[in-house]
C-alpha cells in the first residue's frame, strides 16, 4: 500500500477579512462574457493526505476531518462502470449531498493496451503494473474541495487510480493512486478542482477473476464537514447595509469601507471603519455629497512640515446609479484618520477634459498616491462600453505639495483591474480592455504587468494568472506576496479561488481549496466585489 502525503503551509493574509462581508454575489451582476482566446493554467495538485482508515469513517490527520461512507445501495444512482477510459460512466458530485454510488459486475471487463500504469500496485513484482478488468468512471464539478473514493466492500481486490487530462496512458496525468488500504479494498482522497475532468479508475489485482459475478462497490462523496480559512466577522452596524462596488483602504489593523451600493442601485455616502483587533465596526463621517462607486481608495502615510499625516484617499468615480459619463467625477477627497473630518484635494487630473471610473490606486512607502487606469465611461454593463476610452496612464498624486504628476504610460491600457505596490514596484494585475468588433466589445487581460515606484515608465509583464479575472480586489501579505481575490473569470462567473503573485519568479500560483472566498457548496455564491 502507497499512501501520499501533503503538507499546506500557506497562510492567509489577516487583511482580507471584511471581504466575507461586503461585496456582490455571484448572479448580481449577470454580464455578457468579455472575449478573450487565453487558456487557463491550471496546476496540477495531487494532495493525497494519508488517511486512518476505520468502519466505515475516514479521518485526515492533518485537518481533523471525518467523512462518513455509506453502505452500497442495490438502488444506486448512477449507471455501472464502463470498460473503456473512452466511454467512463458519469459520477455526479456535489458538497453536502449523498455518495455517489455504483455497483457493477466486471468478470468480462477487459484491460486495453493504453490503460495507465498504476504506481501503487502492491508488491516487489506484481502479476502487472496496470492491474486487469479495468473499470473507468468520470465526474467534473462545480466546487473545489477534498473528494474521497472507495471500493469497501468490492468482491476482490482492487486497485484504485484516479487521472486528470483525457484517455490514454500518455495522457492520463495522475492524481491519486491507492492499494489495499482496507484489506483488499481501496481508498484515496485527494483535491478536486472546479470545472477539472477526473477519470477514477479500478483494476482487479489478480489475473485471473476469482468469481461470476464479481462485483465492484464503489463510493465517491466530498469530505465532511467544509473546513475553511476564511470566517465572517459579522454585518456592518445598522442602519447600513451591506455594500458593493465600494472602495477599501487598510491601514494597519483597520479596514476602511467607502460608498458603493445598497440593494437596487441605492448609492451610499457612507464611511465605516472595521477594527480587526477586537471586532468592531465604527460608522465615520460620511463622505461629503451624495457618495461615490466604481471607485478606489489608498491610505496614505507621510510627513510634511514635522507633522505625521495619516489619511484615507478616494480620488475619483461615479456618484450616480445609472454607469455614465455624466455620472463620473474627478473630485479628490481626503480623510483625517488622527483629526477626523474630510476635505477636498487637488483634483484629479483628466487627459481628455473628460472624468474617469474603476481606475485602481495603491500608495507607497514614500506616502504618495498612484492611479492606475480607468474608464472615460461608460463601463458597465459591458455591453454598454461604445467607444476606446479605456486609460493606460498613471497618475502620481504627492500629498506633501498637493499635486499630481502623469510619469508614464502602462503598457496595456485597463479598467476594472487591482493595483498593489508589490516590494519597489507598482503592479497591475487583470481588468479588461476595449475590443473592438465583439460583443461585449471588451475583452478580459489575463496577466498583470509592474513598473519601480520611482521611475514608472517601463513595464514588464507577469505571467499569466491562474484565474485572470476582474473587479477583484487584492492585498499584499506579510510574506510580500500578492494576493488577489474575488472578481468575475471568462465565463461572467464569480471567482472563488485565491491566487497571488510572487515577485521572485513572476509567477501566479493558487492556493489550497481552503482559501476559496465562498462557493465551497450550493448556495454559498462567491464575491464579485469584495
Amino acid at each position: 500500500m502507497r499512501t501520499f502525503l501533503v503538507f499546506l503551509t500557506v497562510f492567509l493574509v489577516a487583511l482580507w477579512g471584511a471581504a466575507s462581508l461586503v461585496g456582490a454575489q455571484n448572479g448580481d451582476d449577470a454580464e455578457p462574457h468579455p472575449d478573450n482566446d487565453w487558456v487557463p493554467v491550471v496546476p496540477d495538485e495531487s494532495e493525497t493526505p494519508e488517511f486512518i482508515v476505520g468502519n466505515p469513517t475516514a479521518v485526515n490527520p492533518q485537518t481533523g476531518m471525518v467523512l462518513t461512507l455509506l453502505p452500497v445501495s442495490p438502488e444506486v444512482d448512477v449507471l455501472p462502470a464502463s470498460d473503456e477510459c473512452s466511454t467512463a460512466r458519469p459520477l455526479t458530485l456535489v458538497p453536502l449531498t449523498v455518495p455517489a454510488a455504483s455497483q457493477t459486475n466486471v468478470a468480462g471487463f477487459t484491460t486495453a493496451g493504453d490503460d495507465p500504469a498504476l504506481s501503487c500496485v502492491w508488491g516487489s513484482n506484481p502479476p502487472s503494473q496496470t492491474g486487469f478488468r479495468t473499470a473507468w468512471y468520470k465526474f467534473t464539478t462545480d466546487y473545489n474541495g477534498l473528494v474521497t473514493i472507495s471500493t469497501r466492500t468490492s468482491a476482490y481486490d482492487t486497485i484504485l487510480g484516479v487521472f486528470t487530462g483525457t484517455c490514454g496512458a500518455a495522457s492520463l496525468n495522475p492524481v491519486a493512486c491507492n492499494d489495499d488500504a482496507t484489506g483488499l479494498s481501496s481508498e484515496a482522497t485527494f483535491a478536486v478542482q472546479r470545472d477539472v475532468t477526473y477519470y477514477v479508475e479500478v483494476a482487479d489485482w489478480r489475473p485471473g477473476a476469482l468469481s461470476d459475478p464479481l462485483l465492484l462497490n464503489l463510493q465517491a462523496a466530498y469530505e465532511t464537514p467544509l473546513i475553511s480559512k476564511w470566517s465572517n466577522v459579522g454585518f456592518i452596524d445598522t442602519p447600513a447595509v451591506p455594500v458593493s462596488r465600494h472602495a477599501t483602504a487598510v491601514a494597519g489593523a483597520d479596514i476602511y469601507v467607502l460608498g458603493g451600493f445598497r440593494a437596487n442601485l441605492n448609492l451610499t455616502n457612507t464611511f465605516f471603519r472595521y477594527r480587526t483587533t477586537n471586532n468592531t465596526w465604527t460608522a465615520l463621517s460620511n463622505i461629503p455629497g451624495p457618495g461615490f462607486a466604481n471607485t478606489t481608495a489608498a491610505y496614505l502615510n507621510y510627513t510634511a512640515n514635522n507633522t505625521t499625516h495619516q489619511e484615507i484617499h478616494l480620488p475619483g468615480g461615479s456618484k450616480g446609479a445609472v454607469d455614465s459619463v455624466a455620472a463620473y467625477s474627478n473630485e479628490h477627497w481626503v480623510y483625517d484618520i488622527v483629526n477626523g473630518g474630510w476635505q477636498q484635494a487637488a483634483a484629479v487630473p483628466m487627459s481628455n477634459g473628460v472624468p474617469f471610473a474603476y481606475a485602481s490606486a495603491a500608495s507607497s512607502p514614500a506616502g504618495k498616491l498612484y492611479l492606475t487606469g480607468g474608464i472615460e465611461g461608460p463601463g458597465w454593463p459591458l455591453g454598454s462600453v461604445i467607444s476606446d476610452t479605456v486609460r493606460d496612464e498613471v497618475l502620481i498624486y504627492d500629498p506633501v505639495i498637493n499635486a499630481w504628476s502623469a510619469p508614464g504610460l502602462m503598457t496595456e491600457p485597463r479598467y476594472g483591474h487591482t493595483a498593489a505596490v508589490v516590494g519597489n514596484k507598482i503592479c497591475v494585475a487583470g481588468g479588461l480592455r476595449y475590443n473592438d468588433g465583439t460583443d461585449p466589445p471588451v475583452a478580459l487581460i489575463p496577466s498583470g504587468e509592474c513598473a519601480n515606484l520611482s521611475s514608472p515608465t517601463n513595464w514588464a509583464a507577469t505571467e499569466i494568472m491562474q484565474v485572470p479575472r476582474y473587479f477583484a480586489h487584492s492585498s499584499v501579505g506579510a510574506d510580500g506576496r500578492w494576493y488577489v481575490y474575488g472578481g468575475i473569470a471568462q465565463n461572467g462567473e464569480a471567482v472563488p479561488e485565491v491566487e497571488f503573485y510572487d515577485p521572485s519568479t513572476n509567477a501566479w500560483y493558487l492556493l489550497n481549496y481552503q482559501y476559496d472566498l465562498n462557493n465551497r457548496q450550493p448556495g454559498d455564491p462567491s464575491l464579485v466585489w469584495p
